[in-house]
């Protein structure tokens, strides 16, 4: 039975206890009163009619003058008879209704003041406060539905507090981050304009670091934008149907240029995959790609130094997975490298790493795609970021 009927079973019963169980014992016991009020009046009379008997002389009088209790006479023992009763039944409705009160108060007031309680208190933000009610009734439906909106309001202010946190974050990661290449920009321009760098080649030198520092703040100023845009979901993805491993073969060209100019090695692993048929939009995953790429070379700092794309697919999704031998990450650390600005290196000052959002940023985009994202890694060995992709209906 839902908690309705249980509401209506206890509202009938109620009814019952009030109306129809002292209705119901007001005519038994008027049954039962005027049942012995008439057999004692009949029984006295005919004492009284036995006692003349015996006084007088029975065979002139005969059996004719036999008679019952006059009518005034019965009347006026049934009144009697009830208003004792009817005192006595006004003193046991008075308890019924007592009763009836006090059932109507655990039922219904008692509940309300619990939730008046319960109110107040996250009114005061007191919002691990619990209403410890058990019934399986409507008010107990009441009382599930506000302890769900007191743990959901309790999770969102959890979740305001984290974001007012990672606000005050964003800001000074920015400033921090924007104010080092300026500071660099400028001394380097200084040096130029006070003939510092008196020489060609010197501000041939200085000329190409200011140029490098512009370029790092507008890569920053556009993973910003970029960042801004999928928080408020602003961006247009433009899904098409690629085949992955004809889609990494033409990245491949691009990556091993830039990749083994550093004296690093790049390889791609496709496992006898021929055909890879994804919906995808192909920028943002190439960007995906290059922001893990780009991650795993600012943490390769051994003379052979190698990065590996492997594909590997499952009956629903193909995964790709980009695999370093670098320095590695720590357990501790490496369940954090997807959240904004986060560094595994606590100092900011690394000349070889990125800006902190590359892979917020491939996240966001896999996510979008409606892949997953992960990461495992072990110190001294190397870090690898996996990411999903599904196929299309056809490949299933």
């Amino acid at each position: 039975m839902n908690g309705e009927g249980h509401m209506k079973k206890k509202i009938l019963m109620s009814y019952i206890i009030l109306i129809i169980v002292p209705y119901l014992l007001f005519s038994i016991a008027g049954f039962f009163i005027m049942h012995e009020v008439r057999q004692d009046i009949n029984q006295e009379f005919r004492q009284d009619i036995n006692q003349e008997f015996r006084q007088s002389n029975f065979e002139e009088r005969g059996t004719s003058s036999y008679r019952l209790a006059p009518k005034g006479v019965f009347e006026s023992r049934i009144r009697d008879r009830f208003l004792r009763t009817g005192a006595l039944s006004f003193i046991l409705y008075t308890v019924i209704h007592l009763i009836f009160i006090s059932y109507v108060i655990r039922l219904i007031i008692k509940p309300l003041g619990e939730m008046k309680t319960a109110v107040n208190a996250i009114k005061d933000n007191k919002l691990d406060y619990e209403i410890d009610y058990k019934g399986k009734d409507e008010i107990g439906e009441v009382f599930l539905a506000f302890d769900e909106m007191r743990q959901q309001l309790k999770k969102s202010k959890l979740i305001q507090k984290q974001y007012e946190q990672n606000r005050k974050n964003l800001i000074a990661n920015i400033s921090h981050d924007l104010k080092t290449p300026i500071t660099s920009i400028k001394g380097y321009a200084d040096g130029i304009i006070d003939k510092v760098a008196n020489t060609p080649e010197k501000i041939e030198k200085y000329s190409r670091t200011i140029r490098a520092k512009a370029q790092s703040m507008d890569s920053l100023i556009n993973e910003l934008v970029m960042l801004s845009k999928l928080d408020v979901d602003k961006i247009d993805f433009k899904y098409e149907e690629v085949n992955l491993v004809e889609y990494l073969k033409d990245c491949f060209e691009e990556w091993h240029y830039i990749i083994e100019s550093d004296n690093m090695l790049l390889s791609v692993e496709f496992n006898d995959i021929k055909e890879a048929k994804v919906s995808i939009d192909r920028e943002h995953i190439k960007r995906v790609m290059n922001n893990i790429i780009g991650n795993a070379v600012n943490y390769l700092n051994k003379t052979n130094s190698k990065i590996e794309i492997i594909l590997m697919q499952n009956s629903l999704e193909y995964i790709l997975t980009i695999k370093d031998n670098g320095k590695g990450i720590s357990k501790g650390k490496i369940e954090y490298i997807f959240d904004r600005f986060y560094r595994a290196d606590d100092s900011r000052n690394n000349p070889t790493e990125g800006s902190g959002i590359g892979l917020t940023i491939a996240k966001e985009i896999v996510e979008a795609h409606g892949g997953k994202i992960w990461a495992e890694s072990d110190l001294g060995i190397g870090t690898s970021i996996s990411f999903s992709l599904r196929k299309t209906e056809e490949t299933i």
